[in-house]
């Protein structure tokens, strides 16, 4: 357990988390993930309007500030909405994009041929497009964290998406040819 995002919220979004709240990312022995964490199926188009990207949504509507947290090569688990969800009982809007359209799974294998068929621009750009809905709903600030997959994610996020003013990898790195991470203009906090 740690007090990194915490710190990508307070220090880096600039934003302060309601009082007394702690925020803290860890793995499912931290945070329970069980089946059935609240939150709710939303959708948002791309900025180029060229397709619509379903997500999960946590956290007040109104909230001020926002984060995108992005899932592991396994598809959006329970795990991971359950880390969205902690993070939007602090008061934070979250989304979660579902970039492989609903596709799940446990295995290894499975998992690595979904990533290894994930169209990476693409994903980018979806979560280009959760930045700009969140701003769109009254965010002025939209943080980004990523898990293994994701945290490559995040980093290529930070390089094209003008909506994200803060990047929070845990571990992955994007491939050069998706985004130069050299060229990054928003903290990032990576860990």
């Amino acid at each position: 357990t740690c007090d990194f995002t915490r710190a990508m919220l307070s220090r880096v979004l600039r934003v302060s988390t309601p009082a007394g709240a702690f925020v803290r990312m860890a793995s499912s022995t931290s945070v329970p993930a069980t089946a059935g964490v609240p939150g709710s199926k939303v959708s948002w188009t791309r900025p180029d309007g060229s397709d619509e990207v379903p997500g999960y949504a946590f956290g007040p509507e109104d909230a001020k500030a926002a984060v995108i947290v992005i899932q592991e090569w396994w598809g959006v688990t329970e795990d991971t909405k359950a880390q969205a969800n902690y993070i939007g009982e602090q008061g934070y809007r979250v989304l979660v994009p579902d970039l492989y359209r609903g596709k799940l799974t446990l295995e290894a294998a499975e998992a690595q041929h979904h990533m290894e068929g994930l169209d990476w621009p693409g994903a980018v750009s979806d979560i280009s497009g959760a930045a700009k809905f969140l701003k769109e709903q009254g965010a002025s600030k939209v943080g980004v964290a990523g898990f293994c997959m994701g945290g490559a994610l995040a980093l290529a996020s930070a390089v094209h998406s003008p909506d994200i003013s803060a990047s929070a990898p845990f571990y992955g790195t994007p491939p050069k040819e998706l985004a130069d991470v050299k060229t990054i203009k928003v903290p990032v906090l990576a860990q």
